[in-house]
């Protein structure tokens, strides 16, 4: 069952997908004013999408708070950029995926937080997020074996992500951070509640990951590949792609029109051409 609640003064939810490269990074605006950051891009020699992408992007909108900073995953194209917006930006909780994982980057993004006294959430599948209460925020992964360290191997992580919807009134968003298909196959339980206006495609688009079945339950208007030109991994595949087609899901790619924007109305979901 989803709950809708009632929009009010007619104010709208705002979703950027920011053009980070190869990584993720997204900024979500609640009709309340709070903010939500999911993943911040990668962090490596000559490039901090935190520094380069994020953070100019959150001054732009005027943003100097953050009620939720989201890291679907520990892989450094998700959560590189992460420990740059909090040494900036007022951030109130860090949420991560309930998996044990061991890298530098990801121990010292827990001692940056930690050291700041920030609360660290971690979550899995029946949690929620609450910033607005005209929105709810649904976590449906992980659960169970995924939640467990194994070889910490690259298919393991990404099948540790966190994958939320995003409810406002009568619009959903679906993001998917890097869940592959034999994780997504878990999510086809959910049947008719994986249906969405938009979905964030797993994995970048790769050919592991948004499969015929689940795309047959979310039928998105939209579906984003958060992607770099380029990229030595030949993201997005063309076996995703033309899925994507066949589905009517309307791919957009963030290598091709850059930074990716939606509001909603809590009726309808409008694609935002920023470059007019």
């Amino acid at each position: 069952m989803v709950f809708y609640f009632p929009v009010q003064n007619n104010m709208k939810l705002r979703v950027t997908i920011v053009n980070v490269g190869q990584g993720d990074g997204a900024i979500i605006q609640f009709p309340n004013q709070s903010v939500m950051v999911v993943d911040a891009g990668e962090n490596k020699p000559g490039l901090n999408a935190g520094d380069r992408y994020m953070l100019p992007l959150l001054k732009y909108y005027g943003i100097d708070r953050v009620k939720y900073l989201v890291g679907t995953h520990a892989h450094s194209d998700h959560i590189g950029g992460i420990s740059s917006i909090v040494n900036y930006i007022k951030v109130d909780t860090l949420v991560l995926p309930n998996y044990p994982y061991e890298s530098n980057l990801y121990s010292n993004m827990l001692i940056t937080f930690k050291d700041k006294n920030i609360p660290i959430l971690f979550k899995k599948r029946g949690d929620f997020l609450y910033p607005d209460s005209s929105c709810r925020i649904y976590i449906l992964h992980p659960f169970g074996p995924y939640l467990e360290k194994h070889d910490q191997s690259g298919h393991e992580v990404n099948n540790t992500s966190i994958v939320m919807k995003i409810q406002y009134a009568q619009t959903s968003f679906l993001l998917n951070g890097d869940l592959e298909m034999d994780a997504e196959q878990h999510l086809l339980n959910y049947e008719s509640f994986l249906n969405a206006d938009v979905l964030k495609v797993g994995h970048h688009g790769s050919k592991t990951s948004t499969s015929e079945d689940f795309l047959s339950l979310v039928q998105p208007e939209y579906s984003i590949i958060s992607v770099g030109r380029f990229n030595k991994f030949f993201h997005p595949s063309r076996q995703t792609l033309d899925r994507l087609i066949v589905n009517k899901a309307h791919p957009l790619r963030t290598d091709y029109f850059g930074g990716l924007v939606f509001e909603s109305d809590g009726r309808d979901v409008e694609f935002i051409n920023w470059r007019k």
